[in-house]
């Protein structure tokens, strides 16, 4: 067992897939980082549902005096997970079991039909709707329509009154695939709810919406916010945080908020609202833009449709099922942008690729200045770096003062800008380059950079290694 779970977690898309759910990083149950267990056949709920929301459901009633310590004895650590699990010891009554015994049999009959995301989703979700419902001061009694129906259509119907509700501000529709540069003065406040519509109120006690717009219309959801919280400029006339909806009937309407929080809860909404069970778990974290694409492999002659989440550097592929995502492109070791690993993309409308042409190339860029956001050689080196160095091995090492003469500062301005512009097309050649300039460039490359070389989260590391 343990050499299959090695095996198994030292395929690195595997893990990838496992760890971009973020709290998979800390044991479910002792809270130790970097764990170094796994359950083979549950990944699709590591990746779907992830550990803090396992716990959510597993031991919400667990007290600090009874959580395991991440270095507990074998029998401690044997005798909490049978009483966090097997007798459900820390969870809350559920509308749908009478016994632990009975919920334990559902699990394990979902195990054996190959059903086991969307039983535990639903199980979970139903655990939340009662949280949600008594939090709100509503009746405790959760009608059994919603509970304990074996129709398997129940599921995919099953939806909180209101998945999200509060004032949006909304401007004009466009019927281009592009957004103008728009004032305060352009957007109008409106009370607004979404479950499967978006509804537009002229004020919250208004009975009839002044907009619906029906989430299965919409094709994407495409997210703009500031690069840094700090500054204020530029948008002391315009809102900081938007979002667009771009729908099928190629109209676009840009919505805008006035703090990150707010943007995120209402993306969210309408994104879980807008797409299948595969995206859920990309949502609850930033995304730049979420929703239908059609897509074929280089050697498969077929399109199929499926949903993309643009999660900064990462583009991961979702089916329209409630599998888990298919498949994640780290856009920064695209060598080439119209490669993308032999995918060919296209949009479901006339100018909804546009909007996502105009994203991906933004992930995929390297503008930033923080080591995270650098467009990667293959081996996971900034391109930058790695064009410099392997310039300056071939042709500098016996050149004098390598390093300490310094290039004109125009030239190192213009080749700077171009590796910020794209890094990937940046050809380095002797009669072109000069040394001096380009050992400059690297130099002011790691000046600038906002990471230190010994990233800040191995400080600790070097510090215990000394």
């Amino acid at each position: 067992m343990q050499e299959s779970i090695a095996e198994t977690l030292s395929d690195y898309e595997v893990a990838e897939k496992i760890w971009s759910n973020r709290s998979n990083k800390t044991c479910a149950d002792c809270k130790a980082v970097n764990p170094d267990w796994a359950s083979i056949n549950l990944c699709v709920l590591f990746i779907m549902l992830g550990n803090d929301r396992a716990n959510e459901f597993w031991s919400p009633r667990l007290s600090v005096s009874e959580e395991l310590d991440c270095d507990a004895a074998p029998d401690q650590r044997r005798n909490f997970i049978v009483q966090k699990y097997q007798e459900g010891r820390y969870r809350h009554p559920h509308p749908r079991f009478s016994s632990q015994e009975q919920l334990l049999k559902t699990l394990c009959t979902a195990v054996t039909e190959q059903n086991l995301l969307k039983t535990v989703t639903q199980i979970f979700g139903e655990a939340e709707a009662v949280r949600l419902t008594i939090g709100n001061g509503y009746d405790r009694h959760v009608s059994p329509d919603l509970t304990v129906s074996s129709d398997p259509c129940v599921y995919d119907e099953i939806m909180q009154a209101v998945l999200h509700s509060g004032y949006l501000y909304k401007s004009g529709s466009s019927s281009r695939g592009t957004l103008s540069r728009k004032t305060r003065e352009d957007f109008q406040k409106y009370w607004c709810t979404v479950d499967k519509s978006l509804l537009l109120y002229e004020s919250e006690r208004s009975l009839d919406p002044y907009l619906q717009i029906w989430v299965k219309d919409i094709l994407c959801v495409g997210v703009s916010r500031p690069q840094t919280s700090n500054n204020n400029n530029g948008f002391i006339d315009r809102f900081r945080y938007t979002f667009e909806l771009y729908l099928s009937s190629e109209k676009l309407y840009q919505f805008g908020l006035e703090t990150p929080d707010a943007l995120h809860s209402w993306t969210k909404a309408i994104g879980k609202a807008a797409t299948p069970l595969s995206c859920h778990c990309l949502l609850t974290r930033e995304f730049e833009r979420v929703g239908l694409l059609r897509y074929k492999a280089m050697l498969d002659p077929q399109w199929k449709e499926a949903y993309f989440v643009l999660q900064k550097s990462n583009l991961f592929i979702c089916p329209g099922n409630d599998g888990a995502a298919e498949d994640i492109i780290n856009l920064n070791r695209l060598q080439e942008l119209s490669e993308l690993r032999t995918l060919h993309l296209q949009g479901m409308g006339r100018a909804d690729f546009a909007l996502w042409y105009s994203d991906i190339q933004r992930a995929a860029g390297g503008k930033g200045n923080s080591l995270r956001e650098q467009q990667l050689s293959r081996n996971d080196i900034p391109i930058i770096v790695d064009s410099c160095i392997a310039f300056i091995t071939q042709y500098g090492l016996g050149h004098e003062g390598i390093y300490r003469k310094n290039g004109a500062k125009s030239r190192i301005k213009l080749l700077m800008d171009e590796f910020r512009k794209d890094a990937r097309n940046v050809k380095l050649r002797i009669g072109d380059n000069f040394i001096e300039d380009v050992t400059d460039v690297l130099k002011r490359f790691f000046r600038e950079v906002d990471d230190p070389i010994f990233m800040a989260e191995l400080h600790p590391l070097w510090k215990e290694a000394a």
